[in-house]
């Protein structure tokens, strides 16, 4: 509650400032002195009346002043600030390191002016370092060429005294931080002054920032790592060299920098995007939610963080919710790019692909050079020869500098655009392309690289697991018939299938849940005794039926059509014994040429590479063959994806039968479904049952190699 005396004292302050403003100094002098013998220590008016003396040209009248102001508020950048500039006006260089030691002690609270001081610390120490080399008055000449920043002619002195003393790192500094101020070339400056000053974070960070500006990253991260060890460092550097490793690939190092960052100051919203960003692309997708929430927390209309959020919730399979925080990235920033891709791309989920084409364009009218979406158009539709002027377009952009990620991209449209117009010669070099350049994105973020004999070694390994866990009685899982799972290989029909008995009415198709392969991992790492692993098989089936829960409480079956649970059948039916497994067959070549001819670096590590790919599925035939021999007869069906397009209803009747239902018409029209699907086949699965792709290899014969073995 204000008092008469403290709104008297207001009153005067304010008047003495306009009087102060208006250029009647010698009143507002009056009035400052006038507080000051009621209130001696008044910050403003001591400060005030201390700027007045330097405007009259007397600095030592002014010092007491500006400390008495300093002294009574030391939170005040300003009241440090002045009062250091006096004292160099002055000619009172230690007095003037001893102030600038104090404004670092005070933790002031802007991160800016306190580097500032900081810096000019420095500064001035490594002068004084060099008294015995200087002459006084070449000491002082730079101090006031600083202190009144006339960079042109600190310039000059400085390159004078560099010819005398050319090791001298604080020369250099002087030199860079004069030619940056006149926007001249520093580069010379700045790395002889971080080779020279290895622990000065200010020289180091100067040359760091020059080489991004000049697009030398790989040069620059050294310079930006060595700012972090230095004295000075703050959570910005922390932030800066996470955005410099990101470019360059280096994503787990770039998680653990962005972490101190925010460790440090948990307010930075780049940051905190920024690590949701480098979790994504190291496969941690829940992290990434996580940290785009935190990032929301601080800024509930940070566009980007609600569009980020949108695509790991899709990576999840939450589509709705992922719709709902891209809806919000629109709102918020209707022209916000990577949101309508995201919007594009939810479309395309939900069958709506002229939506989706119609966004992608829009997002072009936006960005001419945003590969996402140039290369999304590939995905809505078959391509034909009416769109050459698309190719050319895509052509062109993939041979600008790029991420390899967004390249990548766009190879893999330019080989679909060919194959669809059946130029197969032109097609493959295309896909093998994108291929090359998947390695190269696997290596940048640290992702495991395919290992063929680890793999088989795995394989081993599972097949040994089962027969141990075979031991445990039946009567150790759960009765439940409601799990139906597709397994296979990639690319061998599993999202057909799904699609066709999710069109039952019975039915709910839940996608590719990585429940299994996570639960493998854990009991894995937790080796448990005999006698307890039919607790844990139990605990792992309740888990499992809440999980499918989620999706439907109704559906009598619910579908998991991941493919890679033939890794895990034996774990799934110790759990789930009465659980039903479809399995898709199809012609090795064309599963393995579909594999390669679609983004799975990430998460296939073989699919790169043909005689990986050849490999893994000698090794999944393998696995195959040892549970037909060790499932129990009514558990899994072999389904031919060969036989399913080529007779339909014989097949669809049977997969029915299998699971326990009765016949549906709608199965038929399973293309009509309106459910969200989230495969690269999204557009072949809403199209009527077609041959097309079978014995499609035949078309690239010549390129398929080390695939050939395959065959019978």
């Amino acid at each position: 509650m204000s008092s008469p005396k403290k709104d008297g004292l207001k009153s005067q302050l304010n008047q003495a400032v306009a009087l102060h403003r208006s250029g009647k100094l010698q009143e507002a002098g009056r009035l400052y002195r006038q507080i000051l013998k009621a209130h001696p220590s008044q910050p403003d008016a001591n400060h005030n009346l201390g700027i007045l003396a330097r405007q009259a040209g007397d600095d030592n009248t002014a010092l007491p002043y500006l400390r008495a102001a300093r002294d009574s508020n030391p939170q005040l950048e300003q009241y440090h600030q002045s009062y250091v500039d006096a004292l160099l006006a002055a000619d009172r260089i230690d007095d003037a390191l001893a102030a600038l030691e104090f404004a670092e002690a005070c933790q002031l609270r802007s991160a800016t002016r306190q580097r500032q001081l900081a810096s000019l610390r420095t500064m001035m120490q490594g002068l004084r370092s060099l008294t015995p080399a200087l002459t006084a008055a070449q000491t002082g000449d730079i101090f006031r060429l600083l202190r009144d920043e006339r960079h042109a002619g600190l310039e000059s002195l400085a390159a004078q005294l560099l010819a005398l003393h050319p090791a001298s790192g604080i020369l250099w500094k002087l030199l860079c931080a004069s030619r940056a101020a006149l926007g001249k070339d520093i580069a010379e400056a700045s790395q002889r002054a971080a080779s020279l000053l290895p622990d000065d974070g200010e020289a180091q960070r100067t040359c760091g920032h020059f080489l991004l500006q000049a697009k030398r990253p790989q040069e620059a991260c050294p310079y930006l790592l060595r700012v972090t060890a230095c004295e000075g460092c703050d959570a910005h550097d922390h932030a800066a060299l996470g955005d410099l490793l990101q470019t360059l690939g280096r994503t787990a190092e770039a998680i653990e920098q962005y972490q101190r960052a925010l460790a440090r100051d948990a307010t930075l919203l780049q940051a905190q995007v920024n690590l949701g960003n480098a979790q994504k692309d190291g496969g941690q997708f829940g992290l990434a939610e996580a940290s785009y929430r935190s990032a929301l927390q601080i800024d509930p209309d940070c566009a980007e963080a609600h569009c980020n959020l949108g695509i790991a919730l899709k990576i999840l399979s939450r589509g709705a919710e992922a719709e709902a925080s891209c809806a919000m990235a629109l709102k918020i920033n209707p022209q916000l790019v990577g949101a309508l891709v995201l919007a594009a791309n939810l479309a395309i989920d939900n069958g709506r692909f002229g939506e989706a084409e119609e966004v992608f364009r829009r997002a072009l009218a936006i960005d001419a050079q945003c590969a996402d979406a140039l290369a999304g158009i590939a995905g809505t539709r078959k391509l034909t020869s009416a769109d050459a002027a698309w190719a050319s377009r895509t052509a062109a952009l993939a041979d600008t500098p790029m991420a390899p990620e967004k390249a990548s991209f766009l190879r893999y449209a330019l080989g679909k655009y060919y194959d669809d117009t059946q130029d197969y010669q032109r097609a493959f070099p295309q896909y093998r392309w994108a291929n090359e350049l998947g390695k190269v994105i696997a290596r940048r973020h640290g992702l495991p690289l395919f290992d063929p004999a680890a793999h088989t070694q795995a394989i081993d390994q599972h097949v040994a697991d089962y027969e141990r866990a075979g031991a445990l009685s039946a009567h150790a899982g759960n009765p439940s018939t409601r799990p139906v799972f597709i397994v296979g290989m990639p690319r061998s029909g599993t999202s057909l299938a799904e699609q066709i008995l999710a069109s039952h009415p019975a039915v709910f198709g839940a996608g590719e849940l990585p429940f299994w392969a996570s639960a493998a991992r854990r009991l894995k790492s937790a080796t448990p005794a005999a006698e307890q692993e039919g607790t844990q098989l139990a605990a792992l089936a309740r888990e499992y039926l809440q999980v499918l829960d989620g999706f439907s409480t109704e559906a009598r079956h619910v579908i998991d059509k991941m493919p890679n649970n033939f890794l895990h059948l034996g774990l799934i039916h110790l759990a789930l014994p009465q659980a039903r497994i479809i399995h898709m067959r199809r012609n090795p070549i064309d599963i393995c040429l579909s594999i390669y001819f679609h983004a799975f670096a990430e998460t296939q590590a073989y699919s790169n590479d043909l005689q990986h790919l050849a490999h893994y599925y000698r090794e999944y035939e393998r696995l195959m063959a040892h549970w037909h021999a060790v499932l129990p007869p009514g558990v899994l069906l072999d389904v031919p994806y060969e036989s399913l397009v080529g007779e339909q209803e014989i097949w669809t009747r049977r997969m029915l039968d299998f699971i326990g239902l009765e016949w549906d018409e709608r199965c038929l029209d399973f293309h009509r479904n309106e459910r969200a699907v989230r495969t690269p086949s999204n557009w072949q699965v809403r199209q009527k049952i077609s041959k097309s792709s079978v014995e499609r290899w035949r078309n690239y014969e010549k390129f398929v190699g080390p695939l050939r073995s395959l065959l019978p």
